[in-house]
């Protein structure tokens, strides 16, 4: 049985749509929770959304930017790069994004919707696994290779969205994968506490909160492929200071 369809950006979360009003508004979103800014293709005004952390997403109908960037004091980001903002009348200002930096997490295949989110949850794993190298998988399919060095693959699942089907090749011992929201675990009497795959043979993300699907239908944070592995082991959990909850995996219980 292979991968699910994970072509849905949108699992599990509060949405928030940006209203297309060319005015200046000001949105208090859900604290603690997945909220996903969704900003239109038309003049949607200078807003301000505040409590935007480490669960929150900013979504754009056009590409903002590649990779990280940085943004000033006040931490504001023009979402009509062809023009300047005072003259254009479209920003989103965040100002409570402590890291002051956004990570770019991709689009689904044929979607115009480009996912950014708050780059420190995945800087901190850097200071985490100083040797190994950090792999932030994004919302489309990929694939990995894991068969020369160490790598720590993150799947940013607090977030509410689906990642993607991914494949993981030669994931071995001193590979980690973490997730920001734990692994939903069926198999409770598995004395070490192996989360074992279902019959589709993949292992299920959960979303903003644990959940069992997968086995009918795509898990709520994607699905990961991981040939030759059979189930994976929580070894560790970690809070980081953006407030981001990392959950730490392994093909064996026993830390390398």
């Amino acid at each position: 049985m292979g991968f699910a369809n994970n072509s849905t950006l949108f699992t599990s979360g509060n949405r928030v749509d940006v209203d297309n009003n060319g005015t200046n508004d000001s949105y208090d979103l859900a604290e603690g929770r997945a909220n996903q800014i969704v900003i239109g293709a038309n003049n949607t005004g200078n807003d301000v959304f505040l409590n935007f952390g480490s669960r929150s997403t900013l979504i754009s109908h056009t590409k903002l930017f590649e990779g990280f960037e940085t943004f000033g004091s006040n931490i504001t980001i023009d979402l009509d790069r062809d023009n300047e903002i005072s003259s254009h009348g479209k920003s989103a200002a965040l100002p409570d994004l402590a890291s002051s930096e956004l990570r770019f997490l991709g689009s689904k295949t044929g979607d115009d919707m480009f996912v950014y989110a708050d780059a420190a949850t995945v800087r901190q794993l850097s200071t985490m696994f100083s040797s190994a190298k950090i792999v932030d998988s994004k919302v489309s399919n990929e694939k990995f290779n894991a068969a020369k060095g160490s790598y720590v693959f993150l799947f940013d699942t607090a977030l509410g969205l689906n990642l993607g089907g991914d494949t993981i090749s030669h994931f071995g011992a001193d590979d980690r994968l973490v997730t920001t929201s734990e692994i939903y675990n069926s198999q409770d009497a598995d004395p070490l506490d192996r989360i074992n795959f279902g019959k589709n043979k993949l292992l299920d993300l959960s979303g903003e909160l644990p959940s069992s699907v997968g086995d009918v239908g795509a898990g709520h944070g994607g699905q990961v492929s991981l040939p030759g592995i059979g189930g994976l082991y929580l070894l560790a959990t970690e809070i980081g200071s953006n407030g981001a909850e990392y959950y730490i995996y392994g093909s064996s219980p026993h830390v390398s």
